[in-house]
């Protein structure tokens, strides 16, 4: 049957979308998230719209789940402690799950779509999975090479594909790249594995070209996921061999079946070591290449702190969700509920980098139930099918182990996001949701065991799956309205201009998803005099989230312009409880509030006469934990911890330590000594920055 226009269109638009947030910063901007929900709504809209009776191939388990994990994740932000994030998460998620919907209720495909003469018809009308498969296995090379140009011409010392933003010096995401490629290396495998004119290979000048189409591409892609330098990535990597190994083994008659493959990927990797320290060479022309060695054995700038980091977030994740375990804290709340739980300097995060954790912590126990359920069918169902060996929609040998490979896809990327969490990257979450529900379209024929009560029929599935796509569709289009006029004051902002800032920025106030457009107004309105309207800015946002130290830092400042101490101790407090250990600045705004306060209160005839005013009684009783992080700020400093030397915060300290001099004379060279090193370390670190070659291409 031939595909209607509609349904032309809306797989163009799936196509196209997929290219895009790839290619795009990996999709983790905001319009890559709005997109995602439009087109995916507009997909199983116009599918139920035009389909009035069921297809067959929709799972009641796969249904029951999903919606289950979507309406707890909005019941989750609807109540959350951080409500001016998390919006886009509710978002993604919908996106997500309808355009698995979508493809899952698809009518099967009929052959004639699939020979068509010449290239724009083929990718008009030929089959959705052959053109999906084909496009992001070119996608994913051609990624490769925009990275190639970055990692060679750019300061980055680690190959980050098209996971960048241009704008900011510090946006570059080399985990995300390498879980995008863990994703993608065996689809470029599978792609890149067809024979090219299948009866002449035996000549020599077609077999050269035969073997440069199947080891060069996916060559390509190997050396480039070790560029990234990512130990967690490799790991997940030697597991993708291992289970693909398994999944080839466990087939009937392995003989050439289990070894032509693994003798592929070999030839591959080997292939990609050539790349890897080709590309490293060219490198090494502009800029410095980071030491394999020192990488493996922990002795980089890092150290071993990633890991020690990882295990205190999964500790601090299960603690969270133990004290809310039903609702969780709310979807992107981790960023702002775990530092009060921190023990050492900017070891914070936003997110536990676990997927379980994360959904655990944030949208409560039954949500990860949900999802870990959702999995479970996935890879049972797939683990079936890829043993026994059904044949994809495809006529050429590869296709049957094509099964295996898209198992091997599915499972590298949850192994990774066990250690570090990339999901919100569009780029990555799209088409890791489409590659499991092709998975499941070919496995609908098992029986599910999860059945939903026969009240759930098909039209009442269909009601609530449009009805929730609407709804998130309705809140898309209104949040993308004040999403733009918020964009115009942010760049207002950036570029010094207050007033055109403060314009946008009251025109946005009706925004839902804030952010920090709050906080930004706050600053801007004290920059121009109007402490009021600085104060009811952040009173509003303080009511979103009151979990936000910068925002209680803020509120202690604004009590200090009105000589309101007491008030300015209490904000101060509270702030240093939520965010001490991120920004050492708290504790020179808490140290001046007591300051301020112990000598404008009144004091008796003796101790006006004595040479020491009394100090305050909050300063006794906060002084061990402001010296105890004085002292981790000014050896994290020293060490570059986080590149915390580059920061505001070394200034911060030298204050605070000067403020300690006063209240401890007997201690005023030790903590001079500090100054000395916090000072002449943040001069050497900001003179290397300065001094680094500057990127060749922005």
């Amino acid at each position: 049957m031939q595909k209607s226009l509609i349904n032309q269109i809306l797989e163009l638009s799936v196509l196209f979308l997929l290219t895009f947030t790839i290619l795009w910063k990996g999709g983790k901007t905001l319009e890559s998230t709005w997109l995602l929900l439009g087109v995916s709504s507009l997909c199983i809209i116009f599918h139920y719209l035009k389909n009035k009776k069921e297809a067959g191939s929709e799972s009641h388990d796969m249904w029951g789940l999903l919606m289950l994990f979507l309406f707890w994740t909005c019941g989750s932000y609807l109540i959350s402690k951080t409500q001016n994030y998390g919006l886009d998460e509710v978002i993604r998620t919908g996106g997500l799950i309808f355009i698995f919907l979508w493809y899952l209720n698809r009518e099967e495909e009929s052959e004639k779509s699939r020979a068509r003469s010449g290239f724009l018809k083929n990718f008009v009308h030929g089959l959705f999975e052959e053109r999906f498969f084909a496009l992001l296995a070119f996608v994913t090379v051609l990624s490769c090479i925009i990275g190639i140009a970055v990692y060679a011409a750019q300061p980055v010392n680690r190959f980050v594909g098209t996971f960048f933003d241009f704008r900011f010096h510090t946006d570059y995401w080399p985990n995300a790249c390498a879980q995008f490629l863990l994703l993608t290396w065996p689809v470029v495998l599978l792609v890149s594995g067809r024979r090219i004119r299948k009866g002449r290979s035996s000549l020599i000048k077609y077999h050269i070209k035969d073997k440069l189409i199947r080891y060069a591409p996916i060559g390509f892609v190997l050396g480039c996921l070790l560029l990234t330098y990512s130990r967690g990535a490799l790991i997940a990597f030697v597991g993708q061999i291992a289970l693909l190994t398994i999944l080839l083994w466990k087939r009937k008659g392995t003989g050439k079946k289990l070894v032509l493959p693994l003798r592929h990927i070999a030839a591959a990797l080997l292939l990609g070591f050539i790349v890897f320290i080709s590309i490293n060479e060219l490198r090494s022309n502009i800029h410095p290449v980071q030491s394999v060695t020192e990488k493996v054995s922990f002795q980089s700038d890092e150290g071993k702190s990633s890991i020690d980091e990882r295990t205190y977030f999964w500790k601090q994740a299960s603690v969270l969700a133990a004290k809310r375990p039903i609702a969780g804290w709310g979807p992107y709340s981790f960023r702002f509920v775990q530092p009060r739980m921190q023990e050492h300097v900017l070891a914070t995060s936003d997110h536990p980098h676990n997927v379980f954790l994360k959904i655990a912590m944030e949208r409560g126990v039954p949500a990860m139930i949900f999802f870990m359920m959702f999995l479970i069918i996935i890879f049972r169902k797939s683990l079936k099918l890829a043993l026994t060996g059904k044949r994809m929609n495809d006529t050429s040998d590869h296709a049957r182990f094509g099964y295996a490979l898209l198992l091997t896809s599915v499972a590298g990327v949850f192994a990774h996001n066990l250690i570090d969490y990339n999901l919100q990257f569009v780029g990555i979450s799209m088409p890791l949701w489409i590659m499991m529900a092709i998975l499941m379209k070919h496995a609908n024929s098992t029986p599910a065991k999860f059945k939903l009560k026969s009240w759930w029929t098909y039209d009442r599935r269909k009601v609530a799956v449009m009805a929730s796509a609407l709804i998130l569709l309705a809140i898309a289009v209104r949040e993308g309205m004040y999403l733009t006029t918020s964009s115009f004051g942010r760049h207002a902002e950036a570029e010094g201009n207050t007033e055109d800032a403060i314009k946008w920025y009251e025109r946005s106030e009706n925004e839902w998803f804030t952010r920090d457009l709050r906080l930004s107004q706050t600053h801007q309105y004290l920059n121009v005099g109007d402490v009021e309207k600085a104060s009811e800015s952040l009173d509003i946002y303080l009511s979103k989230n009151s979990e936000d130290s910068r925002a209680w830092k803020l509120l202690g400042e604004i009590y200090m312009l009105d000589d309101d101490y007491q008030n300015a101790i209490d904000s101060f407090e509270r702030a240093f409880a939520l965010g001490g250990w991120n920004d050492i600045g708290i504790s020179r705004g808490l140290l001046e509030a007591l300051f301020a306060l112990t000598y404008t209160q009144p004091t008796s005839d003796a101790a006006a006469d004595s040479q020491r005013l009394p100090l305050h009684p909050r300063i006794i009783e906060l002084l061990p934990g402001i010296e105890e992080r004085a002292q981790s700020f000014a050896r994290a400093i020293e060490n570059n911890t986080h590149f915390v030397a580059l920061s505001p915060n070394a200034e911060e300290a030298v204050k605070v330590l000067i403020m300690l001099s006063v209240l401890h004379p007997e201690r005023v060279n030790e903590f001079r000594e500090m100054e000395r090193v916090i000072e002449q370390k943040a001069y050497e670190e900001r003179q290397k920055l300065k001094a680094r070659p500057p990127g060749l291409l922005w």
